[in-house]
């Protein structure tokens, strides 16, 4: 089996979780951890191509964009942050 790359920094991914800090409390650590496990598999199934990589970390110019924004608030939110946005 190959070797799946790991990055264990995000920046753009922790400054868009950084936003819901007090929404997601204490579930920030595993949230997280969570979201990274799901990038890293998904990146490692699509190749690894610039193309995908630049959805969880684009250019400075493109951080605006709602696409790359979604991009790291896919996974489901833990219970109690769900329940708060409800």
């Amino acid at each position: 089996m190959p070797d799946i790359p790991i990055k264990a920094e995000r920046p753009f991914v922790d400054e868009l979780l950084g936003r819901y800090e007090t929404l997601i409390g204490g579930d920030l650590p595993g949230y997280r951890n969570h979201v990274y496990r799901a990038i890293t598999y998904a990146m490692h199934f699509l190749g690894h191509t610039d193309e995908h990589e630049r959805l969880v970390g684009p250019p400075e110019r493109e951080r605006s964009s709602p696409l790359s924004q979604a991009s790291a608030f896919t996974a489901m939110l833990p219970d109690q942050a769900a329940e708060r946005l409800l």
